[in-house]
Parts: C-alpha cells; structure tokens; sequence
C-alpha cells in the first residue's frame, strides 16, 4: 500500500494537470500548427516551457 503523502502527491499532480490542461493543449495546437509564423510557434515552445513539469499528464504508478 502506498504511503499517504505519496497519495496526496499524486492528487496535487492531477489538480495541476486539470489547472492547465487548456492552456497546454493551445500551445500545443499553435506549436503544430505550420501556418503559423516561426517566431509565433516558437514563442508558444518558450510558454509551454514555463508552466509547471507536474502539470503534463502522464500515466500515474499509483492507481487510486
């Protein structure tokens, strides 16, 4: 059984995850997009670089 601050460390991950979703997926879809100027979806690479690494979603270890 997992301890409980590993739980409770997966949860503030999922809440990050939740906070940021949208602003991650638009500026994934600006950086794919190759209409887009190469100075515009670079930018969008320097944004999506600052926001928390907790808040991509990956497969978690811990099934709650």
């Amino acid at each position: 059984m997992a301890k409980l601050s590993l739980i409770n460390r997966e949860k503030k991950r999922q809440k990050l995850v939740e906070k940021y979703k949208s602003k991650r997926l638009s500026l994934q879809s600006i950086i794919n997009d190759m209409s887009k100027s190469e100075e515009e979806r670079y930018e969008a690479r320097l944004a999506l670089q600052l926001l928390p690494r907790n808040s991509s979603p990956t497969l978690s270890l811990i099934h709650i």
